[in-house]
């Protein structure tokens, strides 16, 4: 099971429990308990335990999740 998190670059990323690999799709629960299914792009961080990753971008779809910069 995953959770989305904020990365250090402000866009929204996922921590895992446990390893995963670039092109694996993981499930994520939302806050509202929704679940959502989305592809890794690139292991950021694990210890072998817990893994920080870049997910696919979104689809355009407004769950709550998009990341808009400002300038």
């Amino acid at each position: 099971m995953a959770t989305y998190t904020r990365l250090r670059n402000g866009e929204w990323g996922v921590k895992v429990q446990g390893m995963v690999h670039v092109g694996q799709n993981v499930v994520v629960k939302k806050r509202n308990g929704d679940m959502k299914n989305v592809r890794i792009l690139k292991v950021l961080w694990t210890n072998g335990e817990t893994s920080i990753c870049v997910i696919e971008p979104d689809d355009g779809g407004s769950d709550g999740y998009s990341y808009v910069p400002t300038n």
